[in-house]
């Protein structure tokens, strides 16, 4: 099976959280589409999904199901599941069998296809099951839609003068200046697909002339944002989701003032330097008459805590005080504040090796000691994380220094509340040491706890290196 490029644009998902066993998320159509559907089947067939960014897995042996039909050995089933489908190659002996098949999942090492009866059981060069790219969320395939946005857009401006309704495309225009000629909508596009505008990024919508003719900015789904004219001369616009097609718009509105020297009318012209307010015997006062330099005079703020402030004093609100006086931050209170409160962790073994782990079992690691634990959300005596809610990534290495077995698997794992959420395999090279390193990132509720665990096979019990460069646990919120 050739392998094809990586086609953001015409690609396809298993969305964890979103009909895994039905679905498919399509970036060509920006929706949820069956996995039996034409196109999807097609792409599957064409080997878009092959090489590191589709689902595959290898083969390792076919069979009889016991009724008839195919049962195949993989290395792991962890990531399928009944229902979905994948496309098979090279299954010599029971050929019907190659192409886009359903399955369904016996067990952690075993599936079948049960539309098909077993032959015989001869594989072929590279026997494997190509699917679509896994992912755990929505939230997390948003990400990823939105992290390929960022990376090919592009500024552009726009003029538009017209007198009829305006319909907008991807990409959009950072800057969009409209002169309407008549009361006129303007329908921003879909916010959901990898040509949107990246989540963050403002763009702006000028009315320039016009008179008193309107523009009405909607979303693409025909709701009203705001309305706009030609004293609207500068409309900051940032959308905060691409899980719909709407997005979620922050409107940040500017609007033109124009004086005049009438001591009673404020429109265009120029206000007389005699008429500009002035301020004295204050506070706060002005140079003189005509003056726009305002000045705060010495020693006249009235809290206590900010006046005559002693040096190498840090002064705030530390997170979760709420409102008040200011005081005095701790170290740890500073970093948060400069962080924007991110929590964050590291943790090691503090040079204890973990002894005695059972080959081909799941067993828990250990990280009992603090480099840093900012926001006090990891558990050093139980190896736990549990962040408050929001986007969180995790990550962990792990150095295997005792009965390494040559071209065994040993697997690098995150449990997260109390069960198996991502894992890592590594195959090792030699009968000496082998390292294993898992990452991922969750949507955390705010009670999700996170610990790492290990599993390596061949003959005798494994150890963990206690070095702290060697073995870590490491999380942050993101």
């Amino acid at each position: 099976m050739a392998i094809a490029s990586f086609n953001v644009r015409d690609w396809y998902w298993v969305v964890g959280d979103h009909n895994p066993t039905t679905e498919v998320y399509s970036t060509a159509s920006n929706a949820y589409v069956a996995n039996n559907a034409a196109a999807y089947l097609t792409w599957l067939t064409n080997g878009e999904a092959a090489g590191y960014y589709g689902g595959r897995m290898d083969i390792t042996a076919m069979a009889d199901n016991g009724s008839g039909k195919v049962r195949l050995t993989v290395l792991t089933s962890i990531n399928m599941q009944t229902g979905q489908r994948w496309n098979f190659s090279d299954l010599d002996g029971s050929p019907l069998a190659n192409g886009n098949q359903q399955i369904t999942v016996v067990d952690g090492t075993h599936i079948d296809i049960t539309a098909v009866s077993f032959v015989a059981s001869t594989l072929g060069v590279r026997p494997e099951a190509i699917g679509a790219t896994i992912i755990s969320t929505d939230v997390e395939l948003r990400g990823v839609i939105n992290n390929f946005a960022a990376s090919i857009y592009k500024p552009s401006s726009v003029s538009i003068s017209t007198s009829s309704n305006v319909v907008l495309t991807n990409p959009l225009p950072t800057v969009i200046e409209v002169t309407p000629g008549a009361n006129i909508n303007l329908t921003l596009p879909d916010a959901s697909t990898v040509d949107s505008i990246p989540l963050g990024v403002p763009f702006y919508i000028r009315v320039v002339g016009g008179g008193a003719n309107t523009v009405t900015v909607k979303d693409a789904a025909a709701a009203t944002l705001t309305i706009l004219d030609d004293l609207s001369s500068a409309n900051a616009v940032i959308n905060k989701s691409n899980a719909t097609a709407a997005g979620s718009y922050s409107m940040h509105r500017l609007s033109k003032l124009a004086v005049s020297a009438s001591a009673t009318d404020i429109g265009t012209g120029t206000l007389a330097a005699a008429r500009l307010p002035q301020f004295t015997g204050g506070d706060v006062t002005t140079a003189g008459v005509g003056s726009t330099n305002l000045q705060i005079g010495s020693d006249v703020v009235g809290n206590a805590e900010l006046a005559n402030m002693a040096q190498g004093t840090v002064k705030g609100r530390a997170r979760g005080a709420g409102t008040g006086d200011p005081t005095d931050l701790t170290g740890e209170q500073q970093t948060l504040a400069a962080n924007d409160g991110k929590p964050a962790f590291s943790a090691h073994k503090n040079g204890t090796d973990q002894t005695g782990i059972t080959s081909g079992a799941n067993t828990k690691i250990t990280f009992g000691t603090e480099a840093y634990d900012i926001g006090s959300y990891y558990d050093a005596a139980n190896s736990k994380w549990t962040p408050p809610a929001g986007r969180v990534a995790l990550s962990a290495t792990l150095y295997v220094t005792a009965n390494v077995v040559d071209g065994n698997l040993y697997l690098g794992m995150i449990f997260k509340n109390g069960g198996l959420y991502k894992i890592r395999y590594e195959v090792s090279a030699n009968a000496v040491t082998q390292g294993v390193s898992v990452y991922c990132e969750d949507d955390a509720n705010g009670t999700d706890s996170y610990e790492v665990y290990f599993n390596g096979a061949g003959a005798g019990n494994k150890t963990i290196s206690g070095q702290t460069f060697d073995s870590y646990f490491q999380g942050h919120v993101l």
